[in-house]
């Protein structure tokens, strides 16, 4: 080709070269594409814009290329449009976006939404300039997909759509990749956006560590708060950002509760994390209670982590309580020791590690060798090791294991060449007892990986455990997909390595046993390709016929890729029939396409030795071949596809192969008409990649038609987007309605016809529609598709039919599984209207319940009048208000409808002393009025209307429960955790004046007051100190409903605190009370368990 290329470049602008041309394109596949790059390479734009307009598609497509690197003119680039189907037109989309034409783009834009609807338009987008994206981007956001591709190129009008649209639940969630290549494009802006409070908290999805450390380049502290500040999740999968905070700054992003602050610790310098602990203690007001810093204790400096260790210590032994012999881990008294001076230690987990049970045993030799690196003294590591390697010898191999992990997690300072000794013993044990399990050799490989990369004393002792390793258990830890051994070895230690591992080579070489050889190539990588004996052995492997390696042989041996084309080429000359191997075959069929001309290398077809391995030909492969040499593939593949000896998947793949072959259409025909069930519909499957798509969509609809194969249907589908429209459009027309179709079919035309947007595809799905004896499903599918072409005004309106003549129940879960945001702005209003239309003809629970759910999220975009429904719902006499209701509910819901709801309500209120739908109606919509997320505080309106609300059924007794659901969704104990603390004592003891008498209410809803008190889902829990005057208050109240709030409290809020004197001195106060149950509860609660 590049000699091609430099003849036409010698020609350009001659007649000799327009007779070349000419010529060649009056020819064949193969001589069209030829004078197409010709013609490119002589940079000849009047033959390249003929191609760009010809009838050849598959040419039409290789001429993009130009279009990006050529100067073609914008009216002859935008001729490949014409009649082009879905395919083509979604390539050149992105070849606009490639080729930098924004200017060109900006004219196609309104056509191609237009012709093709939204999605389309959107796919054309990116590559439009900022302006047109700007004006364009508001009313194609509901079809974007490419949004990381659209917010590299523009990342403006991105920006500025997330601040006018952010806040909507999950709108910046569903275009994560686009806030990932913002982080990129404009890291400043992403950060000013996520500063926002109400667009970080409708993200929830955590963003990734690279636009972490964006954001963190642009402002350290500014960053810090979006990451870990005023949300409910933080927005980073990780924390070690914060280590580039200032000690300062620093204080303000930590945790008070310990498992918070062990998240942050281990991204700290050792350094500093005194000194944050600390400052969380200073916050705290005192040291943390009970065993809260317990799984802290790994992380602390040793000084910090031995006072802590003895504090928690005192407090285990000073205080008894019930639960102690009942604790999940009875061990943390000997965890707990080990973290002393080692001096202090040493004794009591010596003593633990050479007595007692196993499993103690296991956990106290763990502790002791963790203790002795501690004390940094090689030395007292170097002692311990030895005894307990001794001891450990004779023993099971779960205490081998433990003690072989226990020592890999030593500092690598530690290891030095005199533990080889009592190592090398407990390796000898580890790898040659009977008992070895494989998690104990994994663990001794890695100490000996340890070894090999930081321990130059120890690497003889490691390379002999790899020579223990391969003697007793062969390439089992070479075969581990997660260990390379090139990430291990210093350099040049391969070498040494082999040396060791040499007599295991020859034994394997004498065996004809290339595993060893494969394994230590692919772990070694790179490294493997200087070894001339591993490469050797290798080879031998790959010419080997009397085993099964021979293709995993070939794999590493063509690894190298500075000799993969040589070494393919040395084989076939050693041994033909190795051509058969696939990664032999694959540089073949890519690189040395000239060896497919040699008589009789693919006969018998893939290689005597391989006649169940096809040649797998990828889409790629046969634009390199010649017409002689995609000629000797076709009959190889026939050859395996006919023999019936062979297994069936390696027909299959024959013939999946052949589809992809020029011309192969007549070959598949013939194969789909077979006996053979599994190759029909092999060569099926097949016709969707073929060169002449219009002929074979027309024979697989007749194959869909005659025996309703689904691999027919979907080969079928995968036709059309290579379809011509032009074609494409009386085909999918007929299918829809055509007498023999089956429903299958007629159902994937229809989808068909919305996707792709053939002419006159509205008009196919309406004539469809309007045909009453249409088949349920297919009026489903014919409905679900009309649904998704709202620029024509008649799909809609033909719509509103499903609620009278054509319902049923599988339509109308179909119409109300549409989402607002899968549509422009502009046309939402009338796909709420008929939302709503729906749900009033809707007649089953199940589809009554799931319309209401669909109207609820369209309740927002409503636009029409709502009169008539507050009529009926506010006549209990009046049964049409039972179905208005469904409607009415949702508006509630999503405040389209306020203050009038409260003129329904005091028409209900009589009805609300007895059952009957006066009452249910009531309780709905106080539930719609009330229906804010827990712990979001309501809005303005919706807080006027809570409070007007309240007003109105503070007098019903029957009404007290709903009264107090209302009361929890005003603030201050919406939002608890943002409240003041009078606040909060407030409202707390308001609510017990308003359930003074009525305690079984507060039963009822003790799940709420949970949700206040406590933690909520996703929340952390109130500051203690927040809720102490509240339950100070409560307590001081004679009455039952308040002694139960502050004991609810108390146990709540004293736990979470650590139980200081304070809230101990409530409890005592509440043990006392004149309330027989408050006193159980309180007694019941031990704060020292």
């Amino acid at each position: 080709m590049r000699a091609l290329a430099l003849h036409a470049r010698r020609l350009a602008g001659t007649p000799a070269l327009s007779e070349i041309l000419e010529a060649l394109s009056a020819r064949g596949r193969y001589e069209r594409r030829t004078a197409l790059h010709m013609a490119m390479s002589a940079r000849d734009l009047p033959f390249v814009e003929r191609v760009l307009a010809g009838a050849d598609l598959e040419l039409r497509r290789a001429a993009l290329r130009a279009v990006r690197t050529l100067p073609v003119s914008d009216a002859a680039a935008a001729a490949v449009l014409d009649d082009a189907p879905a395919d083509l037109r979604r390539a050149f989309y992105r070849t606009l976006r490639h080729a930098g034409r924004p200017a060109l783009a900006d004219r196609l834009l309104p056509d191609v939404r237009a012709r093709w609807g939204d999605r389309e338009a959107a796919a054309l987008l990116p590559a439009c300039s900022g302006e047109a994206v700007a004006r364009w981007l508001p009313d194609l956001d509901h079809a974007v997909t490419a949004w990381r591709a659209l917010a590299e190129r523009h990342p403006g009008p991105f920006l500025a759509l997330a601040h006018e649209r952010g806040t909507g639940w999950g709108w910046l969630r569903r275009r994560t990749p686009g806030v990932s290549a913002l982080a990129r494009r404009d890291p400043a802006g992403l950060l000013e956006l996520l500063e926002r409070e109400d667009v970080a908290e409708s993200l929830w999805r955590r963003l990734p560590i690279p636009v972490a450390r964006r954001l963190f380049a642009v402002d350290l502290t500014r960053a810090a708060r979006v990451a870990v500040g005023g949300r409910r999740r933080g927005l980073f999968s990780r924390n070690e950002h914060l280590r580039l905070l200032s000690a300062r700054d620093l204080r303000e992003f930590l945790p008070d509760e310990a498992p918070g602050l062990a998240r942050i610790l281990p991204h700290l310098p050792p350094g500093r994390r005194a000194e944050a602990f600390d400052a969380v203690v200073d916050r705290r007001g005192g040291p943390f209670q009970g065993l809260q810093t317990f799984w802290l204790l790994p992380l602390l400096p040793p000084d910090l982590a031995a006072a802590e260790a003895r504090r928690m210590l005192d407090w285990y032994g000073s205080v008894w309580h019930s639960a102690r012999s009942q604790l999940d881990d009875p061990e943390i008294p000997l965890k707990l020791t080990a973290h002393l001076p080692y001096a202090e230690a040493s004794g009591p987990l010596r003593e633990a590690a050479l007595t007692g049970d196993p499993r103690r045993r296991g956990l106290a030799r763990d502790l002791l060798v963790r203790a002795a690196s501690r004390t940094g003294d090689p030395a007292i590591l170097r002692g311990v090791v030895r005894e307990l390697a001794g001891r450990t010898r004779n023993e099971r191999d779960p205490m081998r294991c433990a003690l072989i992990e226990s020592i890999a997690s030593v500092p690598v300072a530690l290891l030095d060449g005199a533990l080889a000794g009592p190592l090398d013993g407990l390796a000898v044990a580890a790898v040659e007892s009977r008992d070895s399990s494989p998690r104990t050799r994994r663990a001794l490989r890695d100490l000996a990986d340890r070894a090999l990369s930081h321990a130059p004393d120890l690497r003889p002792w490691a390379f002999g455990v790899y020579d223990r390793l391969v003697a007793r258990c062969g390439t089992e830890q070479l075969e581990d997909p997660g260990h390379y051994l090139d990430l291990v070895l210093p350099r040049g230690a391969e070498y040494d390595l082999l040396d060791v591992l040499r007599p295991r080579l020859r034994a394997a070489r004498e065996r004809r046993d290339p595993g060893l050889a494969i394994e230590l190539a692919w772990s070694l990588g790179r490294r493997a390709f200087g070894l001339a004996e591993l490469q050797d052995d290798v080879r031998a492997g790959a010419l080997d016929r009397s085993g099964d390696r021979a293709a995993d042989a070939a794999a590493a041996w063509l690894e190298d890729p500075a000799r993969r084309t040589e070494r393919a080429v040395e084989l076939i000359a050693a041994d033909p029939e190795a051509i058969g191997l696939p990664e032999v075959w694959r540089v073949v069929a890519s690189r040395r396409t000239d060896l497919l001309d040699l008589p009789g290398l693919l006969d018998p077809p893939g290689g005597a030795h391989r006649r169940d391995r096809a040649p797998v030909v990828l889409p790629q492969d046969p634009g390199r071949w010649t017409p002689a040499q995609a000629g000797r593939v076709r009959e190889a593949l026939h050859g395996v596809a006919g023999d019936g000896g062979l297994p069936a998947d390696a027909r299959v793949a024959a013939v999946a192969s052949l589809g992809r072959l020029p011309g192969a259409l007549g070959d598949l025909t013939v194969w789909a008409g077979g006996d053979d069930a599994v190759l029909a519909e092999a060569a099926m499957e097949a016709m969707a990649g073929t060169d002449r798509p219009a002929e074979a969509l027309g024979l697989l609809l007749g194959h869909a038609r005659a025996t309703g194969s689904p691999y027919a249907v979907a080969a079928a589908a995968g036709c059309c987007a290579a379809v011509p429209p032009s074609a494409l459009g009386p085909v999918l027309a007929g299918t829809l309605t055509g007498p023999d179709a089956r429903v299958t079919m007629r159902k994937q035309a229809a989808r068909l016809l919305e996707r792709l947007r053939p002419p006159g595809a509205a008009d196919a799905l309406l004539g469809a529609w309007r045909d009453p004896g249409l088949h349920r499903d297919v009026r489903a599918a014919v409905a679900a598709a009309l649904r998704r072409i709202p620029g024509d005004p008649r799909a809609f309106a033909a719509l509103e039919g499903a609620a009278g003549p054509y319902a049923s129940e599988p339509l109308l879960r179909t119409l109300f599984q549409a989402q607002p945001q899968e549509y422009a702005p502009a046309d939402r209003p009338r796909y709420a209207a008929l939302v709503r239309l729906l749900l009033a003809a809707a007649d089953g629970p199940g589809v009554r319940f799931r319309g209401s759910r669909a109207f609820q999220a369209w309740a927002w975009d409503y636009t029409g009048g709502f009169d008539d429904l507050l009529a009926t719902v506010g006549d209990a006499a009046d049964p049409a208000g039972d179905v208005d209701l469904r409607i009415l509910g949702p508006l509630v819901a999503a405040e389209v409808v306020g203050a009038q709801t409260l003129d329904v309500l005091a028409r209900l209120l009589p009805a609300a002393e007895s059952g009957g739908p006066g009452r249910r109606r009531l309780l709905a919509l106080v539930g719609a009025v009330g229906g804010s997320r827990a712990g979001t505080p309501p809005g303005e309106r919706r807080a006027a209307l809570l409070r007007r609300t309240i007003e109105l059924l503070r007098d019903r007794p029957l009404l007290l429960p709903q009264v107090v659901e209302l009361t929890f969704d005003l603030p201050p104990l919406a939002d608890a955790r943002t409240a003041a603390a009078n606040e909060l004592a407030d409202a707390l003891d308001a609510l017990a004046g308003l359930l003074r008498d009525r305690p079984v209410v507060l039963a009822e809803v003790d799940w709420r007051v949970r949700t206040v008190v406590g933690r909520g889902y996703g929340q952390a829990a109130v500051s203690p100190p927040r809720l102490l005057p509240a339950a100070r208050r409560l307590a001081g109240r004679e009455h039952l409903v308040a002694h139960l709030l502050a004991v609810r409290i108390v146990g709540t809020a004293g736990g979470t605190a650590g139980w200081p004197d304070e809230w101990r001195a409530l409890l005592d106060d509440l043990r006392r009370s004149p309330h027989a149950d408050v006193r159980r509860k309180a007694i019941d609660t031990d704060p020292d368990a």
